[in-house]
């Protein structure tokens, strides 16, 4: 008789051993599903758009094919100063000088 208490004490201890797991699982299930959730949260304030913003002045990407129109300076209605450039005149190779001394 001795040996069927103790098979079935073992039995009850095993039971609430299982119990206390089965606790502990959930517990751990609702840790996890947090720890998801703030991964997420942290993926989303890092990578999301809020973090592309742009400051006065920085170009954005549609700026990009527009690079021209949005750096050039505004055309004003004065002409602009004639520059006067000298001429240039070539220099005689050595083949034409001799023969010009020649002649």
């Amino acid at each position: 008789m001795k040996e069927l208490t103790q098979l079935k004490e073992e039995i009850r201890v095993l039971r609430s051993m299982v119990e206390q797991q089965k606790e502990q699982i959930e517990v751990l299930k609702k840790e996890n599903e947090w720890y998801i959730e703030q991964l997420k949260l942290r993926a989303k304030e890092k990578f999301g758009a809020s973090s592309e913003k742009a400051t006065p002045g920085q170009m954005t990407f549609a700026d990009l094919f527009n690079e021209a129109e949005t750096l050039r300076e505004m055309v004003t209605s004065e002409p602009p100063e004639e520059l006067i450039i000298p001429e240039h005149r070539r220099k005689r190779n050595a083949a034409e000088a001799g023969s010009a001394v020649c002649r």
